[in-house]
């Protein structure tokens, strides 16, 4: 590729020439990237492939240029097919580097935005040499967890900071419909919010499907996130020649969301059904799918660290709606979606997240953060008094000092102290808007 093609690659995503920037969602995550602007710390946004990473560095691109010079900015979109023909090596970032000083902004500070920074190898190399100088500060953004750990080495270490991005939460839906977010006006509203919380189940959060599709069109674009994620964040990045058995594990986790599984357990349903594998291939395969965000483990909550690796672990989907998209269940199970959803945004909230079993009692969550917090979910109705007891029975019996016992409910709201211990029953609409 010529210096020009290579220049004209870059003007497609840069607004040198005063184009208009398009309109974007505001997302409250933005005041994190503000936070840590100001020093030489390198910003990294990590997140599942279409969460909208790629519009939080626009609406910070464009944030920049209304207080910065316009030339200032350098945004690189390691997705243009045009960059994705040249050698994935710091090399290409330097000859970017290079014509955009040559030809945009000779000198003095810039702000540098790249998209899918894992494309390049090595590229926190590069990244270090220009950090170190001062001329040059860096918002990442990646498909991968380990953006963070492994493949920053030591290189990186202690000059990073991150944030991860989620789909849409359900209060960043109501906002985008409501304009008064009040308590007032959500208590005046809740008819409606209830109605849009089971539009939230069927579609999930991820923005574009959320904001502009049908449950019908939102369906299909988010069988196409499925596969973009399986190929392109892991089949291609980690050159996979299972495919099909790839999948399988991704299917069989995302239907198994919110249950206890084990790669024993997966093991012995792909080879009643498929083929023979190994615990090991089910534990790597596993292991990219945790990468690209698709599903998430939970750790038993226990003292002992062996113990806990021993134990299985619980699974989660990234998003309802894709779950739903790939699976296409038969009936609704509004009881696993309820708990799917507070648990990404126990993580959303950054809260670490474990479930707490002993015996044939179990807590769906324990968040560790700020405050520490016991939680069941049932979107069960309540007034059968064996499910009640049922629900209450774990938040009763977990021995933790100093949590607040939450049972989030379909639509209960009360405090009820037993046996000395105080526990709030508060609805899931509720809880998602507070």
């Amino acid at each position: 590729m010529t210096d020009q093609e290579l220049f004209l690659a870059l003007e497609r995503w840069n607004y040198w020439d005063g184009k208009e920037f398009p309109l974007f969602v505001n997302r409250k995550e933005i005041d994190f990237l503000y936070r840590y602007l100001e020093g030489n710390l390198v910003q990294i946004i990590k997140g599942a492939r279409r969460t909208g990473k790629s519009s939080l560095l626009k609406i910070l691109y464009r944030n920049l240029v209304e207080k910065n010079n316009i030339y200032s900015v350098l945004f690189i979109n390691l997705d243009d097919i045009t960059l994705i023909q040249e050698e994935s090596s710091p090399k290409l970032l330097e000859r970017i580097y290079q014509l955009y000083r040559q030809r945009i902004y000779p000198k003095g500070k810039t702000y540098i935005l790249i998209d899918e920074i894992q494309k390049i190898n090595n590229w926190e190399q590069w990244v270090e040499t220009y950090r170190e100088t001062g001329n040059a500060k860096f918002i990442l953004s990646g498909s991968s967890s380990k953006l963070s750990s492994k493949e920053l080495g030591s290189l990186l270490t202690g000059r990073h900071i991150d944030l991860t991005l989620f789909p849409f939460s359900f209060k960043d839906y109501i906002a985008n419909r409501v304009t008064d977010m009040s308590p007032l006006s959500i208590d005046l509203n809740k008819n409606q919010i209830k109605k849009s919380l089971f539009s939230y189940f069927t579609l999930g959060g991820f923005p574009e499907v959320l904001l502009n599709y049908s449950p019908e069109d939102g369906e299909k674009i988010l069988e196409t996130y499925f596969e973009d994620i399986i190929y392109r964040d892991i089949v291609d990045r980690w050159e996979i020649r299972d495919t099909g058995l790839l999948k399988r594990i991704a299917l069989f986790s995302i239907k198994n969301s919110g249950n206890l599984i084990s790669y024993r357990q997966i093991k012995r349903m792909i080879e009643q059904i498929y083929e023979k594998t190994s615990t090991n291939t089910i534990s790597e395969y596993i292991s990219h799918l945790l990468e690209s965000f698709i599903i998430f483990e939970v750790p038993l909550y226990t003292n002992s660290v062996k113990k806990s690796n021993q134990s299985p672990r619980k699974i989660y989907s990234i998003d309802t709606g894709l779950r739903k998209a790939v699976l296409k269940p038969l009936t609704e199970d509004y009881g696993r979606d309820a708990e799917n959803i507070v648990f990404v945004e126990l993580l959303r909230r950054g809260y670490h997240v474990s479930y707490w079993r002993t015996g044939k009692t179990e807590l769906d969550f324990i968040a560790n953060g700020k405050k520490n917090y016991a939680i069941n979910v049932t979107m069960s109705n309540l007034e059968y008094i064996e499910l009640k007891e049922r629900e209450l029975k774990g938040l009763l019996e977990f021995p933790g000092k100093n949590y607040e016992r939450i049972l989030i409910t379909d639509d209960l709201e009360d405090i009820i102290e037993i046996h000395g211990k105080k526990i709030t029953l508060i609805p899931l609409w509720k809880w998602l808007l507070t």
